[in-house]
């Protein structure tokens, strides 16, 4: 999307640093990773960027503010899986989008999906850094590249990580849930969530 960026590392590229990237993402995971990783982050302009967010709280306004909607949803699902005190808002929540060429060739977001639930907050950054470091991003771009929005970064991103998912709770007393955990393809991110955090992971069948 950054055309001198994208030149630049496509000049740089080489397969065995795409080699030592799977070799570093897998060591990090502790764990094999089941699923393709892409050969070449992607490089965002920041207005682009700027503008999916403002779309991604726009819609996401739209719905955490209609009642009927919220009343259709909640008799979508069948009582017996209510779950007690539930909060209004969802603690997280991801605006997937897709992106098309205008016909002046800038890009312009066009929503996909939203969802309402975690999904890889511990396995994104671990990915991020690993294409910065071993393809040295900073180096062949001549600045500083962050996949972090909000002026976070590693270090507080992790932090407001922890403060959301642990709340005023130590961490034995708080589980990763999921249905077969060991089994599912984000395996990686819940071992790099329960290394961050201190947590257990737990099957829900289990319980």
């Amino acid at each position: 999307m950054i055309p001198e960026l994208r030149k630049r590392f496509n000049a740089h590229w080489q397969p065995e640093l795409y080699t030592r990237f799977l070799h570093r993402a897998n060591e990090t995971a502790g764990t094999r990773i089941e699923f393709r990783l892409n050969e070449t982050p992607v490089f965002l302009p920041r207005p682009l960027l700027d503008k999916m967010v403002r779309y991604g709280l726009e819609l996401y306004e739209q719905i955490g503010s209609n009642t009927e909607y919220r009343k259709a949803s909640d008799a979508a699902i069948p009582k017996s899986f209510y779950v007690p005190h539930e909060d209004r808002h969802p603690l997280f929540m991801q605006v997937d989008f897709g992106l098309i060429r205008q016909p002046d060739g800038t890009f312009e977001p066009r929503l996909v999906e939203i969802q309402g639930f975690p999904s890889v907050y511990g396995f994104q950054v671990a990915v991020s850094a690993g294409y910065a470091e071993t393809y040295r991003l900073d180096d062949i771009s001549g600045c500083h590249l962050t996949s972090f929005l909000g002026g976070l970064e590693h270090d507080s991103y992790r932090a407001l990580l922890k403060k959301v998912i642990l709340g005023n709770h130590a961490p034995e007393n708080v589980v990763l849930l999921e249905i077969d955990p060991y089994g599912q393809k984000t395996l990686p991110d819940f071992l790099i969530t329960q290394r961050w955090l201190g947590l257990r992971i737990a099957c829900i069948s289990d319980v």
